[in-house]
């Protein structure tokens, strides 16, 4: 299955659902290129619910990474919810788990992000 995201506004924050396997550069930098517009327009806190992630390589944690320092340098909060298991082991493995914000539901994620503020 390939790479593909989903891309929500709502109205305190930016909802990107990814999908697949996340390990083409040249198509998953896309959602990187996104992400980095949308922090440009607007001043957003974001969620990535990676609840349908199958799988994902170095190329899908460097967009990821990317994703979060970008964020962060705007001040606004990145949170990832519903990581499957696969994935989050993948994060425990290189220590990520620790550096990414990360809530078990998108209603936990959006909690954080209310709580935040």
């Amino acid at each position: 299955m390939a790479f593909s995201y989903e891309h929500k506004h709502e109205s305190n924050f930016s909802l990107y659902s990814l999908e697949g396997r996340f390990v083409e550069s040249t198509k998953d930098m896309t959602l990187v290129d996104a992400v980095i517009e949308e922090l440009a327009e607007r001043n957003v806190n974001l969620v990535l619910n990676l609840d349908k992630m199958a799988y994902m390589n170095s190329v899908g944690i460097n967009a990821l990474v990317r994703i979060v320092k970008e964020t962060n340098s705007s001040g606004q909060k990145v949170v990832f919810v519903n990581v499957p298991g696969r994935v989050m082991e993948l994060l425990q493995v290189i220590k990520l788990n620790s550096v990414f914000t990360i809530r078990k539901s998108l209603e936990e994620g959006i909690l954080y992000l209310e709580e935040w503020k």
